[in-house]
Parts: structure tokens; C-alpha cells; sequence
């Protein structure tokens, strides 16, 4: 047997499938103390179990030479990946791994209650040894130093074994094409890009005291402004005539909302800033900004997030699509905390396109991923391949909204793989293709969210404060995909959320 596996490495090893069955549960135990949800926790628990997948051969010679049990030191490795986590949440004395304590209710993901661990195992190998295979492959064309780095470099995201990957390149082009956020204090020394219209450091002052928006509607929207969970402050808004609103007809159910930690940050504002979409515990707030009237929306159940496709439609979650000239909700195949919220698409009659970046883990062992939708069919279809070239790997589970362009590109914040450390935005080609990545550590930078494209080769970003200070700020920037360039656009020091309209066209 011991032969067949060496000259296999595709046959999933006894032993291997007989340890998965001892630790995935209690890892998941673990896992969940650090994330706080299942699906984080199952998604994180397989990504640490295929890193172990990829050092099988090691670990167990491991054993056999030391005289130990099998699995002794496939379990010391799970432990310094598990403190790793650990430590980077900030929970590396709060929180050990227990591995030997029995979990009395094993809690199964939806997607793997088909599956017997001994399946889960059996996809676990298979996607850590397509990893291998593909570093090999890459290591052959570059000599035997990079043979070396390339095997024993640990690639977390790697896409399904099912979906196409084509080979890498130079490991310069990748550098190349990877920018780096500045420090906080680094942030304000930027060149800085002015908008038309757009205040330098859009500022609402004392907002109890702004006028009402029914009192004084606006034309469109610049900026919205949504309040914290904490700070109790109204949202307001500053319209194109350069004065801010108290946007009245949110009123309390927005608060609600925040408190409950519904999204209602960088997509309530529509694309063409003339309405507001708030999501609320039993359905969806929407605010006529050019009258200042507000209407709620019932939903069968409750939406987590509100994505903007086109300006008369709003996706709310699966078969909840809501028409707003009609008020129905229409049959949709998919919820919005994966779908991008796209800007520089002219307005159509109908819902602007549907696409998706699905996260790496999502279901177990498969890779990021970009789904694209057609909604103008009998049958919805999709399209879904995988997302490749020389910055894959450093695309971790997707975080907060993403943003599309009309020219076919993607972006949205992950955390950072592959190394690195923090957060990584990601900007991508419908057809799944990385074009580039900027890193940022925010615990120096500030934490980072996507808020649309300013053109089609920036990318607008929001870092958010504060850093070392009691002071909030959020910074808007302009990322040029073109050569990495870095701009500061504006600077609010107001605590929440912010919503920009399309800018396409603006500069």
C-alpha cells in the first residue's frame, strides 16, 4: 500500500482519511471561536486542513522516525497553523486549540450534508496535491532553485480541481503588478485628485442642525453619510448643490438596523444618486432623495445587504429582486452579499447585469471564483470560472461589497493569503483573470473597503480610522491600476458608513 500511495499521490492515504476523521470537528470547535459564525469557521477549518494535506509525505515520515504515533506530528503542525490565526485576530493567549476534547454536537455545513468526512477528506487531498502539481509544473521551467521555492510555497486559494487554471508566469510580473497601501500617516502626503463637487474634507458639521431633506429636497446625491452603531446621529447627505440634509424619512428603523449590523454603508446610495436603500430587519427602506419621501418594502425574509443593479432595481436576496416603478419583487437566483454593485453601465430598462466573487472555501476545497448571470432568459443561467494568473494566491475569503466596472472589471477587499498579512483589495476580469492587488495591514492603514471606480482604470477605496488615535477619519482614495499610483481624494472625519453615486465621468 505504502508504494501505490508513493507512486499515486492522487490516492487519499488511510491514514490521512483516518486523521481528517479525528480532528475536523474539533478544529471546527476551534475555528468558531475565532470567526464567531459556522460558515467562516467550517471555510477557515478546511483551508488549514489542506495546508496539512500538502505536507502529508513529511509529517508522516515524521512520525516514523521519531517513533510516534500516526498523526503526531500532522497534529503539532495544525497547532502552529491554528496559533497563527490566532494570533492575528489578537486571541493567541485567549484562545488554544483542543484537539483531544470529544465534540458532543458536531454542527454538519449545508453544503456537506451529503458528504461523510471520508469525502471531505478525499477533496481535501485532491485540491492540495493540484496545488503541488501546478508548483512542480512552474518549478521545471525556472531551474532547480525555483523548483524548490516553488514546492515548498503554501497556496491557500487555489481554484477547484473542475475549473480550468492556466499556467503561471515569471514570479517577477507577479511582484510587479502588487501595490502596497501607505501607512495612515503616509495617507495624507498622497498627491491628492479633486472632484468636481466633491469637497476636499466633505464635513457636515453639528447634524441635528441641518435642514430636512422633505423640507429641501436635493438633485442628486455627492455623498452619504450613515451613522455608526453607536453615535445615534442621523443620516445625511450632501447634495450637488454643496450643502448637507438630514435625510428624515430613515428615521429610526435605519437605526435599527445599524444596531442589528445590517449593511448600509458603501451600496445605499442608487448609481445615479437619486435614491437611498436602506436594509431593515423585516424588509427595505428606499428614499426618493430629489423629494425627500421614503417608503418601505416588505420581504419574505430579512436581507442582509442591498445591491444597487441598475438604478430602478434592487437585490435584496434570492427571488426578492425589487422593482421599484412596480414595487414587486421579482424572481432572482441568488441573494446580494456576494454580488458587486456595478457603476459605468448605462441605465436600462430592465436589471443592470448580476455578477458574483464567490469566496475561496465556499463550498469546502473550491477557490475564488467570478459567477456571472443572464436574468433575461425563461431559465436564469450562470457562468462561473475560477480566479487565475500570478496574484491568485494571495486572494483570501472575500470581504465587504465589491464593485464592477461596465469595461468588465471586478474589485473587492479579502484578506491576504500566501504570507502575507491583513487585508488584500483584489481587482479582477469577468473572464476570472487577476489584473492586480494592492496589500494594506490595517492595523498601520486603516481598514480598507471598495466604494465603486472613479474610470475605468481607478478603483475608489475607503480607510477607515482610526489608527493610534480616538479621533475617527475615513480617507477616500483613487487607486490607478495602470502603474499602482495611489491618490487622496477627500477626508471625512465623521464615524459610519459612506456612500458614493457613480463617478464614472466626473474627472
Amino acid at each position: 500500500m505504502a508504494d501505490t500511495e508513493v507512486r499515486d499521490p492522487w490516492a487519499v492515504p488511510a491514514d490521512f482519511t483516518a486523521w481528517v476523521e479525528r480532528r475536523l470537528r474539533p478544529l471546527e470547535r476551534g475555528t468558531r471561536l475565532l470567526e464567531g459564525e459556522d460558515q467562516a469557521a467550517q471555510s477557515m477549518a478546511r483551508e488549514l486542513l489542506t495546508v496539512v494535506a500538502s505536507r502529508w509525505s513529511g509529517l508522516r515520515r515524521a512520525d516514523t522516525r521519531h517513533g510516534d504515533p500516526a498523526g503526531t506530528a500532522a497534529d503539532r503542525y495544525l497547532q502552529r497553523l491554528f496559533g497563527r490565526e490566532a494570533a492575528d485576530a489578537g486571541l493567541r493567549d485567549a484562545i488554544r486549540l483542543d484537539l483531544d476534547r470529544p465534540v458532543l454536537q458536531a454542527r454538519q455545513p449545508s453544503y456537506a450534508k451529503t458528504l461523510t468526512v471520508a469525502d471531505e477528506a478525499a477533496l481535501l487531498w485532491e485540491r492540495a496535491k493540484s496545488t503541488s502539481r501546478r508548483r512542480v509544473l512552474i518549478g521545471a521551467g525556472l531551474g532547480g532553485f525555483a523548483l524548490v521555492a516553488a514546492a515548498c510555497r503554501m497556496i491557500y486559494a487555489d481554484p477547484p480541481a473542475e475549473l480550468p487554471t492556466p499556467g503561471r508566469t515569471a514570479a517577477g510580473a507577479s511582484r510587479a503588478a502588487v501595490d502596497t497601501l501607505p501607512a495612515a500617516a503616509a495617507q495624507v502626503r498622497l498627491t491628492t485628485l479633486r472632484v468636481p463637487a466633491l469637497p476636499a474634507e466633505p464635513a457636515p458639521g453639528e447634524v441635528t442642525k441641518l435642514p430636512r431633506l422633505t423640507a429641501e429636497p436635493i438633485g442628486r446625491a455627492l455623498v452619504l453619510l450613515t451613522p455608526s452603531e453607536t453615535s445615534g446621529t442621523p443620516v445625511v447627505v450632501l447634495g450637488d448643490d454643496g450643502r448637507w440634509r438630514q435625510v428624515d424619512q430613515a428615521g429610526d428603523e435605519v437605526q435599527l438596523a445599524m444596531r442589528l449590523g445590517l449593511d448600509a454603508e458603501e451600496t445605499a446610495l442608487s448609481p445615479d444618486g437619486l435614491r437611498a436603500a436602506f436594509a431593515l430587519p423585516n424588509g427595505v427602506r428606499v428614499v426618493d432623495l430629489t423629494t425627500g419621501a421614503g417608503r418601505t418594502y416588505a420581504t419574505p425574509q430579512q436581507p442582509y445587504a442591498v445591491v444597487w443593479l441598475g438604478p430602478g432595481h434592487l437585490l435584496l436576496g434570492v427571488d426578492a429582486l425589487l422593482d421599484l416603478r412596480s414595487g414587486q419583487l421579482l424572481g432572482c437566483p441568488t441573494g446580494p452579499v456576494d454580488a458587486v454593485t456595478y457603476r459605468g453601465v448605462p441605465p436600462l430598462a430592465g436589471p443592470g447585469p448580476l455578477t458574483e466573487l464567490l469566496s475561496v472555501g465556499e463550498p469546502a476545497a473550491a477557490g475564488p471564483r467570478v459567477r456571472r448571470w443572464v436574468l433575461d432568459a425563461a431559465k436564469p443561467s450562470e457562468t462561473t470560472v475560477a480566479l487565475t494568473g500570478e496574484r491568485a494566491d494571495l486572494i483570501g475569503p472575500f470581504q465587504g461589497p465589491g464593485f464592477g466596472h461596465g469595461d468588465g472589471l471586478l474589485a473587492r477587499v479579502c484578506s491576504a493569503r500566501s504570507g502575507q498579512q491583513g487585508q488584500a483589495v483584489g481587482v479582477f476580469t469577468t473572464s476570472g483573470q487577476v489584473r492586480r492587488v494592492l496589500l494594506a495591514d490595517e492595523s498601520v492603514t486603516g481598514a480598507v473597503r471598495v466604494t465603486g471606480w472613479l474610470d475605468p482604470n481607478r478603483v475608489l477605496l475607503r480607510c477607515v480610522g482610526p489608527v493610534g488615535s480616538g479621533r475617527p477619519w475615513q480617507r477616500l482614495l483613487a487607486w490607478d491600476l495602470r502603474d499602482g499610483h495611489l491618490a487622496l481624494m477627500a477626508t471625512v472625519e465623521v464615524e459610519g458608513g459612506l456612500s458614493l453615486p457613480d463617478l464614472t465621468g466626473t474627472v
